[in-house]
């Protein structure tokens, strides 16, 4: 619809003006704070802080919508692309419940809020639950999330973690596999992080989760370089013989 500007108010001394304008969801109200709203989330802030400060409309970027997929999807819970290649479906609820009554996919895009804004969906315990879903399928996990952290917490789980190519303002994303050799068979020839990666880990602050008690934090370390795709015996095999991920021993960061 178009926007419908009624002017209220003009200064006398300036050129500041005051009035409301319509949009489909309800009435605005200038001068406004309008936080911006470009790639996925308010930078910084979660949702509750910008209620707090008296946000009452975003500007965000809307140009997804004009893709008929998200339509489809929401008003027939599915939707496939026409080269049969792709098929989506929705499962409306908390995905840390809903996932687990679907069937388990080929591929992962994971973008919920950062790790700081929506901690519990990055965690080592989030990834298991997700990982037991999976492991049987050749899975293939690409998220635009890059900090250590995510990728200890995927380590953790069991994936074998790569990096991937760089995307926008991000220099780095994230790849993780159910397949140890999947890596190597992927399209982009992606590397599984090495020793390389596995020193600067160990210089930074995020090697091991926030509030985990001093006394497992060797044991921990220990799960890290104790991955097989650090060791030279990576071939962990499943019922058919495909390397695939280890199964997860006693997690330490389930609190």
């Amino acid at each position: 619809m178009p926007l419908n500007f009624t002017l209220e108010e003009t200064a006398t001394a300036s050129k500041a003006r005051a009035g409301t304008f319509q949009t489909l969801h309800g009435q605005v109200q200038t001068r406004v704070f309008m936080p911006v709203y470009p790639q996925a989330a308010v930078k910084a802030q979660t949702v509750e802080t910008l209620k707090m400060a008296g946000s009452r409309v975003l500007l965000a970027n809307t140009y997804h919508l004009r893709h008929g997929a998200p339509h489809k999807l929401l008003k027939r819970g599915g939707w496939s692309h026409s080269s049969g290649l792709f098929r989506g479906e929705l499962h409306e609820g908390n995905f840390l419940e809903t996932f687990q009554g679907a069937v388990a996919p080929d591929l992962i895009s994971y973008h919920p809020f950062s790790d700081k804004t929506d901690a519990r969906l990055w965690t080592s315990v989030a990834f298991s639950r997700l990982l037991e879903n999976i492991s049987t399928k050749p899975t293939e996990f690409y998220t635009y999330s890059s900090p250590t952290a995510v990728r200890v917490a995927l380590l953790t789980a069991g994936f074998f973690v790569a990096e991937g190519i760089g995307m926008g303002p991000k220099s780095s994303t994230t790849i993780a596999f159910t397949r140890a050799r999947a890596a190597a068979e992927h399209p982009l020839k992606r590397s599984l992080l090495g020793h390389d990666w596995l020193g600067r880990s160990r210089r930074s602050d995020s090697k091991v989760p926030a509030g985990l008690a001093h006394e497992e934090v060797p044991a921990f370390e220990r799960r890290i370089e104790s991955h097989p795709q650090f060791t030279a015996n990576s071939t962990w095999e499943d019922a058919s013989g495909e390397p695939t991920c280890p199964r997860r021993r006693e997690n330490p960061t389930s609190r």
